[in-house]
């Protein structure tokens, strides 16, 4: 221990540095004349862990220069900075001046230029580091530093609270799908998310948060809120919303493209539309202000498809045609436009029927509830094997719909053991194929 104290009373270089104007005043003047109430060794660790007037050392850099351990050094600082604290006005005048700066400011203090605005900061530009080093060191109350996006600021709040308030904005901006707010709306519910005592973060923490959200303009150079997040279905919900029609996905990519100054794929940009909008006809999406049905009209139609579809056969599969060919015989006028594809829009609020994709419904019961959608290449083949002869199309679409609703363009294709033996007759490969006389066992 001798050795180790012995080593620090010799001191080091640095402490020809501490040379003090006795008549002026600033922050630099102030460190330099306030070191001085600490011993030799004290004030040589203090200004090695600050970086004061030069590069900041770690407890294993200056133990290893001073040969001493490293949980020596660590003895020494904290020894030193509480008798650095108690014994100069270093401190309150740090602080002092700190809540000047921050009184009544509209955006954050930025440390590189706290000196331009008060003269007694003048060299904190050039010494950044220490002033960090020193704020953290000597104001462990309300005075923070913080870094945000590579620029330090000085503010009355803490990394953990502008974090966690980082977080509640993206957070609050993603709730706001499909509820219009307005761009100032949104701005003002961000900025309330802060301490009011931080208030001048706002503007920063808006511009963080905000920049993956998707606006329309609106009336009076206005803008609302429509999507948020970076993926395609954010982009492409807003382009729809800003369409006075619905587009085709492959106007949609371009229309992305340009947005995003980045080549959108077609079939990207057909899976993001098919995913945040409805189909208005084959390749072609929109949301719900595209639809001319009033609201009213459209819960008359949902409600007619659930009557109909729910006193059928349970977990019988139907396709929108089969349901639109029904509602169409009792529907009266005022519904001359529905089509299959305004009907699957009406039904996408049904809580009675579920769909199973590629515009198939069935009711929504508990023995439907992990139903699929029946494959109609898996059926046929399924019905012509269970036939054990050859079948015609009329004959298979018929025993088809007793289980799976089919659309008015019904087609059979030839594809693996299934075969067309001869126009609208179908047959299994080997089996059907060896018989001479296949017409014989067709029934119409």
């Amino acid at each position: 221990m001798e050795n180790d104290i012995s080593v620090l009373k010799e001191g080091t270089a640095q402490e020809s540095a501490i040379v003090v104007a006795p008549e002026t005043s600033g922050l630099l003047i102030e460190t330099r004349r306030s070191l001085l109430a600490l011993t030799d060794r004290e004030r040589d660790v203090l200004v090695r862990r600050l970086g004061f007037e030069s590069v900041s050392q770690t407890l294993e850099e200056i133990a290893s220069t001073l040969d001493v351990t490293r949980q020596r050094i660590k003895q020494i600082e904290a020894r030193a900075t509480k008798k650095w604290i108690s014994e100069t006005r270093l401190v309150n005048n740090l602080e002092k001046k700190i809540f000047s700066l921050l009184a009544g400011r509209s955006y954050p203090l930025l440390v590189a230029g706290v000196e331009a605005i008060d003269p007694w900061f003048a060299g904190v530009a050039s010494q950044q580091d220490f002033f960090k080093k020193l704020v953290r060191t000597l104001c462990k109350g309300e005075i923070h530093i913080v870094e945000i996006r590579g620029l330090d600021y000085v503010g009355l709040l803490s990394r953990s609270v502008w974090e966690n308030a980082v977080k509640k904005a993206k957070a609050l901006l993603v709730s706001s799908k499909g509820q219009e707010w307005s761009e100032a709306y949104a701005r003002s519910l961000v900025h309330e998310l802060l301490p009011e005592n931080a208030s001048e973060f706002g503007n920063l923490l808006w511009e963080l948060s905000s920049e993956h959200c998707h606006f329309i303009a609106g009336p009076n150079s206005s803008r609302t809120l429509i999507s948020y997040g970076r993926g395609a279905e954010p982009l492409i919900e807003a382009i729809l919303a800003e369409s006075e029609r619905p587009l085709h996905y492959k106007e949609i990519a371009k229309l992305a493209s340009a947005k995003r100054e980045k080549k959108i794929d077609p079939r990207r940009a057909h899976s993001a539309a098919a995913s945040v909008g409805f189909l208005f006809a084959p390749g072609t999406y929109g949301l719900k202000r595209h639809v001319t049905l009033a609201d009213r009209k459209m819960s008359t139609i949902c409600a007619e498809a659930e009557k109909f579809v729910c006193s059928k056969q349970s977990g019988r599969q139907w396709h929108t045609s089969e349901i639109l060919a029904e509602l169409r015989k009792k529907l009266g006028e005022g519904f001359e436009e529905l089509d299959k594809y305004l009907l699957g829009i009406a039904l996408a609020n049904s809580k009675k029927l579920r769909p199973l994709r590629k515009m198939v419904w069935t009711a929504a019961s508990e023995d439907t509830i992990d139903q699929t959608r029946i494959d109609i290449h898996q059926a046929v083949l399924a019905i012509v094997k269970a036939a054990d002869r050859p079948l015609s199309t009329r004959e298979i679409k018929k025993r088809l719909t007793e289980v799976r609703g089919v659309s008015e363009f019904f087609q059979i294709f030839p594809s693996g053991p299934l075969i067309r033996l001869q126009p609208g007759v179908w047959g299994i490969s080997g089996r059907d194929t060896q018989d001479s006389n296949v017409e014989s066992g067709l029934s119409s």
